[in-house]
C-alpha cells in the first residue's frame, strides 16, 4: 500500500507541476450593447474586461473585435465552462455577490465540459451571436529551440520527486515513475539531476533506457558523459555514445565544432595536471600483473571529469602489454583527449597495420578529421629520386642469394 501511495503522490505532483497550457478566451464580433460572461472552473470573466489583439481597435462600427482574456496555469484534463449573455447593467462585477452568479440578470447560452490536452494550447471563441467554438494548437518550443535556453527543474521540486521515488521500493514501479517523469512535457534536467535519477534505479538496461530518454531533456548536454560512470559495463557506455551520435535532437557541442560530432567536446576541456597525472601513472605502472595495469588505465579513461593530452594518453598506453587491450583503451582515450588534432601520433604504438586501421576507422566514425594515419600523414612526403632508387635497385639485384636480395 505504501508503494502504491508513493507512486500516486508522485504522479499527482508531476501532473500539477508540469508546464501548464495557455487557454485564451476570444470574444469576436461582440456588439457594444452586449456583454458576455464566462465562468471557467468557477472563475468569472467578462467580455468588457479584456485586452485587444493584433492592433485591432476595440470598437469598429459599433462592434468589438478580437477581445481576449488569457488564462494561465490551466492544467491538462477536464474543465467546466459556462457562457452567459449579460444585461448592460450587469457587468464589470456589478452583481449581488461579486462573481456573476445572479442568474436573474443573465441568460445561459452554453454549459459543458471541455478537455485540455497535454502539450496543446486551447482557444475558446465566443461570437457575437452566442456561438461557442474550441480550437487547439500544439505547443512548440517557446524558447525558439536550443538546450541553452531551457530551464532545468529547480532543486526544491527535484528533491521532492527524489524523495517520492525513494519511498517506492518496487524496482519496476521506480522505473515506471522515472520513465513518466522524463517524458513529461516541459520538464528539463541538469546532467547532475539525471545522474541522480539513474542511481535510484537498478538494472543496467533500465538505467540505459532512462539515460537515453533524459538526454533529450538535459539543459547541459556537453556534460552528459558525467552519467557514464553509473553504468557497470563498457558496452552500455558504448551504446549510449552511439545513441548520442545518432540522436537527431542532439545539440550543443555534440552538434558543433565541425568534426567532433561524436561528443569529443574537447573545446574548453583541460588536460589533467602534471602532478595528478604522475600520481595516476605511477599507481597504474606499479602493479605487477598486466591485468591490473590494464584495469587502472581503463578506469582512468572512463572516469568522469578526467581529460588527457595526447602525450599523456600515449604514456599510459605504453604500460599496457597487449596490443588488443591497447586498442580498446585507445578508443576510450580518444573521447577524453583534449588535443585530438595530435591523436594520430598514437598510431605509432601499434605494430600491426590492421590494428592501426581499426583505430583510424574508429576515429573517422566518431567525428575525427582525416589528418591521421589513413591518408594525409603522407601529404608532405617526397618520393626517392630516380638516381637514388636506381642505385638501391642495382645493389639489391646484384646479390646472388635470394635472402640477401
Amino acid at each position: 500500500m505504501k508503494k502504491i501511495f508513493s507512486i500516486i503522490v508522485l504522479a499527482g505532483f508531476i501532473t500539477s507541476s508540469a508546464i501548464a497550457q495557455t487557454t485564451t478566451i476570444t470574444f469576436d464580433g461582440i456588439p457594444n450593447n452586449r456583454t458576455f460572461q464566462v465562468v471557467l472552473d468557477g472563475t468569472t470573466y467578462n467580455s468588457s474586461n479584456t485586452n485587444y489583439n493584433n492592433g485591432n481597435t476595440p470598437n469598429t462600427n459599433g462592434v468589438n473585435t478580437n477581445q481576449t482574456i488569457t488564462v494561465n496555469n490551466l492544467q491538462p484534463g477536464s474543465h467546466n465552462l459556462a457562457v452567459y449573455r449579460v444585461r448592460n447593467n450587469y457587468n464589470n462585477g456589478n452583481n449581488n455577490n461579486g462573481n456573476g452568479n445572479n442568474g436573474g440578470n443573465r441568460n445561459a447560452i452554453y454549459s459543458n465540459t471541455f478537455q485540455v490536452r497535454q502539450g496543446y494550447d486551447m482557444n475558446i471563441s465566443i461570437k457575437g451571436g452566442g456561438e461557442v467554438s474550441f480550437s487547439e494548437k500544439r505547443i512548440r518550443n517557446r524558447n525558439n529551440g536550443g538546450y541553452g535556453q531551457r530551464t532545468a527543474m529547480d532543486d526544491a521540486q527535484f528533491n521532492q520527486i527524489v524523495q517520492s521515488i525513494n519511498r517506492t521500493y518496487n524496482p519496476t514501479a521506480r522505473l515506471t515513475t522515472e520513465r513518466n517523469l522524463v517524458n513529461t512535457t516541459g520538464y528539463y534536467f541538469t546532467t547532475s539531476q539525471v545522474r541522480q535519477l539513474l542511481s535510484l534505479i537498478r538494472g543496467e538496461s533500465s538505467r540505459l533506457e532512462i539515460a537515453k530518454l533524459a538526454y533529450q531533456k538535459v539543459t547541459d548536454p556537453t556534460s552528459f558523459r558525467q552519467v557514464y560512470d553509473v553504468f557497470s559495463y563498457q558496452s552500455s557506455r558504448n551504446e549510449m555514445n552511439v545513441y548520442i551520435q545518432n540522436n537527431p535532437n542532439n545539440y550543443g557541442a555534440y552538434n558543433q565544432g565541425g568534426n567532433n560530432q561524436n561528443g569529443n567536446t574537447n573545446n574548453n576541456r583541460v588536460a589533467m595536471s602534471d602532478i595528478d597525472y604522475t600520481r595516476l601513472y605511477q599507481s597504474a605502472n606499479n602493479h605487477v600483473y598486466p591485468a591490473d595495469k590494464t584495469r587502472d588505465v581503463q578506469e582512468a579513461f572512463t572516469t568522469s571529469g578526467y581529460y588527457f593530452s595526447t602525450a599523456q594518453v600515449k604514456s599510459l598506453l605504453r604500460i599496457v602489454a597487449s596490443e588488443n587491450d591497447r586498442l580498446t583503451l585507445a578508443k576510450l582515450a580518444y573521447l577524453k583527449t583534449t588535443d585530438v588534432a595530435n591523436f594520430s601520433s598514437v598510431y605509432e604504438l601499434f605494430s600491426s597495420p590492421s590494428t592501426r586501421d581499426d583505430l583510424n576507422a574508429y576515429v573517422m566514425n566518431n567525428g575525427g578529421v582525416n589528418t591521421g594515419y589513413s591518408n594525409t600523414q603522407y601529404n608532405n612526403r617526397v618520393a626517392m629520386d630516380d638516381a637514388s632508387f636506381s642505385q638501391l635497385f642495382q645493389k639489391a639485384g646484384n646479390h646472388f642469394l635470394p635472402w640477401d636480395k
